[in-house]
């Protein structure tokens, strides 16, 4: 077809994977002079079938008045040549529906629904290769907090799982969606969270949604938050699924307010928490966004309680109430700003002598997409909670020296448990 008429609209056309050739069968109607004065109808593509007997390509089309009409092509010689329509089974029978399909154990796929066949199949598969990985199986998950908010989120099962056993957990925050094949963190964030590779490692994950009523804007929101994530880990506790001793949580961007609540209101709860490029709300992170959009701007100081000035900032901020906390903290930043911001809470537990570590990606984004600093992210947490929840090391001699910092804070951590009790 010529360029002009590529313009206009899609087409239908033959595409040979090996070579990239792309042969035309047939242009999709388009608008034209004589649509848009209303002198000719608006036709649109129905469906299309292909008969692989006869090698037949039928596209069916229909008018808004809903009337239908098919023309049928045969490829001659390697050219895509117009033949006489076919008689028609009823149009309910033979309209293609193509859609996109997932599900919690069910990886995303494109599927022709309808047809001839009355079928479903699939016609697309983006990622055949995934076939020879393990998945964990999810479940909807439901609780409800003591504020009478109902929670939803979902349950991912280790690879392997024992009916009856109790596993270190997991719990990822900031959403969750029962249509998602959840592989890594909700709507596809690839900031630290890293489902699938924490079930394969013997864990069990909660991944936790977005609550509507907790999200409230304002001074209520972190403790609402936090109470959500308390009932939903005790939860799976009283069930037996979860193991009390070893509950590790990430949080990431505006759920790392949330987990500074969930710190000060329960500072024994987990075995370690990592906050990666998490909206700590600090004084430091306040000054920083002076900048930002006014929406973003207004609404640091009315969660934290529509303060004014640096000291109600520090009297009402949980992140400077966390001096004492024995919980191990992994803190991620992914750009300068970040960076800055995420320092401070840094700088509070490091000078407290409480277990910390700060790892930094300059190159980083808000969500991460270049491989290496995903694995650097998401590869490093499930280090990190294999380290603190299973008393595993990575064995790859380029992480000794990782290793051996986390030796030394488990030191310095257990030694700080062994005086406070």
């Amino acid at each position: 077809m010529g360029d002009h008429q590529r313009e206009l609209g899609p087409a239908i056309a033959e595409i040979d994977l090996s070579s990239g050739k792309i042969t035309e069968i047939s242009p999709e109607p388009y608008i034209t002079a004589e649509i848009e004065r209303g002198a000719a109808p608006m036709e649109h593509i129905a469906s299309i079938e292909w008969d692989s007997k006869d090698n037949v390509l039928t596209v069916r089309t229909r008018q808004q008045s809903k009337a239908t009409s098919s023309q049928a092509f045969r490829k001659v010689d390697g050219a895509w040549r117009s033949e006489p329509s076919r008689s028609e089974e009823p149009a309910s029978k033979q309209e293609v529906e193509v859609k996109r399909e997932e599900g919690l154990n069910e990886r995303p796929k494109l599927y022709a629904n309808g047809g001839s066949c009355a079928c479903r199949k699939v016609l697309y598969d983006p990622n055949p290769q995934a076939d020879q990985f393990t998945f964990g199986h999810a479940e909807v998950f439901e609780w409800t907090d003591k504020n009478a908010i109902l929670w939803r989120g979902g349950v991912i099962y280790p690879i392997g799982y024992v009916k009856g056993k109790s596993y270190p957990l997991i719990v990822q925050t900031h959403g969750f969606n029962p249509n998602e094949f959840l592989v890594d963190g909700p709507d596809g964030y690839t900031t630290a969270f890293a489902a699938q590779a924490f079930a394969n490692a013997g864990f069990i994950v909660l991944q936790i949604e977005d609550n509507r009523r907790a999200m409230t804007i304002d001074e209520r929101e972190g403790p609402l938050y936090a109470e959500g994530f308390h009932a939903g880990i005790e939860k799976l506790i009283s069930e037996g699924l979860a193991d009390p001793a070893k509950v590790g949580l990430i949080c990431f961007s505006r759920t790392g307010w949330h987990t500074l609540h969930f710190l000060k209101e329960y500072p024994d709860m987990l075995a370690a928490v990592t906050m990666a490029d998490a909206g700590l709300i600090g004084y430091v992170a306040d000054m920083l966004s002076v900048n930002s959009s006014k929406d973003f701007k207004m609404q640091f100081p009315k969660v934290v309680g529509g303060i004014k000035n640096p000291e109600e900032w520090i009297a009402k901020s949980p992140m400077y109430k966390l001096s004492g906390i024995e919980t191990p903290v992994r803190l991620e930043a992914n750009d300068p700003g970040s960076a800055v911001a995420t320092w401070e809470m840094y700088w509070l537990l490091r000078s407290a002598n409480r277990p910390v570590d700060f790892i930094y990606f300059p190159k980083g984004n808000h969500i991460l997409f270049s491989p290496a600093i995903r694995l650097g992210s998401q590869g490093g947490n499930v280090d990190w909670f294999r380290f603190w929840l299973q008393g595993l090391e990575d064995p790859d001699p380029k992480k000794a020296e990782q290793n051996k910092r986390w030796r030394d804070l488990r030191r310095q951590h257990e030694a700080d448990l062994k005086a406070k009790h």
